[in-house]
């Protein structure tokens, strides 16, 4: 039995070192550029699978939940803003394919999904800027 939970342990740690790196690959993507629609869909996805992972590892025995917590609130922080982003893609995306029905509205869909990009940004620039609160910092210390 203890085998197996070592085991269990080893493979949730790769999973969470795994998911962590591919965020920690597509922010700077997806922040430096506008345009990355997929990409951007594609980390919320990947924060997604974190999160799920770490509410499924926060209801064990002996691990800290607070620390679980606020990394979980971190992840769907994110995935808030990053849906709303891709909503509005979606929207857009619509809106393009039929012209001249509603232009005024295709730009005001164009203008909220700017505001909400430069909102992805400061939330990210705040979280990730302090060493401590971290999100990308704090799933290291999980494994």
């Amino acid at each position: 039995m203890q085998y197996l939970q070592k085991k269990l342990e080893m493979r949730y740690n790769k999973v969470v070192v795994r998911l962590r790196q591919r965020i920690q690959l597509d922010l700077p993507t997806v922040l430096t550029n506008v345009n990355k629609i997929e990409e951007l869909h594609e980390l919320r996805q990947t924060c997604k699978k974190l999160r799920y992972l770490l509410e499924l590892a926060s209801h064990q025995n002996g691990i800290n939940n607070k620390e679980i917590n606020a990394v979980i609130t971190e992840l769907e922080d994110v995935q808030d803003i990053l849906g709303s982003i891709h909503d509005s893609d979606t929207t857009i995306a619509y809106l393009k394919s039929q012209p001249n029905k509603v232009p005024h509205i295709l730009h005001d869909e164009i203008l909220e999904r700017n505001k909400k990009y430069m909102d992805f940004i400061q939330f990210c620039k705040r979280s990730l800027s302090d060493a401590g609160h971290n999100f990308l910092n704090q799933i290291v210390l999980l494994t």
